[in-house]
C-alpha cells in the first residue's frame, strides 16, 4: 500500500516537473519586457514596458519609449545567454518567468529592468 502511494506521488512530482523547468539559451528580444528563448515566448514576470513600436508623451514631448526599452533590455543581455524560472502563463500562453544572466545566482533581468 506505501509502495502505491509513493509511486502515485512520483508520478505526479515527474508529470509536473516538465511545467516548471528552467529555460535556457540565447535570447531573441522582442520588447522591453518580452523575449524568445528555445523558440518559447518568454514575458518578463512583474513587469509591463512600453511595446517596442510605441510612442510615450509627457511635457508635450514625444518619444521612442518602446525602442529604448527594447535596448534597454538589450544592453543589459548583451550576447550572454539567460536561464528562465517559469512563474506562469498569461492569457496570450507566453511563459511569465523570472530571468538571469550567469545562472541562478546570477543577474536579475525582471529586477534590473524596473530598475
Amino acid at each position: 500500500m506505501r509502495s502505491v502511494i509513493l509511486s502515485g506521488f512520483i508520478a505526479s512530482i515527474l508529470a509536473f516537473a516538465p511545467a516548471l523547468a528552467d529555460i535556457s539559451g540565447r535570447p531573441r528580444i522582442i520588447d522591453g519586457d518580452t523575449l524568445e528563448v528555445a523558440r518559447q515566448q518568454i514575458r518578463l514576470h512583474g513587469i509591463d514596458a512600453p511595446e517596442s513600436e510605441q510612442l510615450c508623451e509627457a511635457d508635450n514631448e514625444t518619444w521612442i519609449c518602446g525602442k529604448l526599452s527594447t535596448l534597454a533590455l538589450v544592453r543589459l543581455i548583451g550576447r550572454e545567454q539567460i536561464s528562465c524560472k517559469k512563474r506562469s502563463k498569461d492569457k496570450y500562453g507566453r511563459i511569465v518567468a523570472v530571468c538571469r544572466i550567469g545562472g541562478p545566482k546570477g543577474k536579475d533581468l525582471n529586477r534590473a529592468m524596473v530598475a
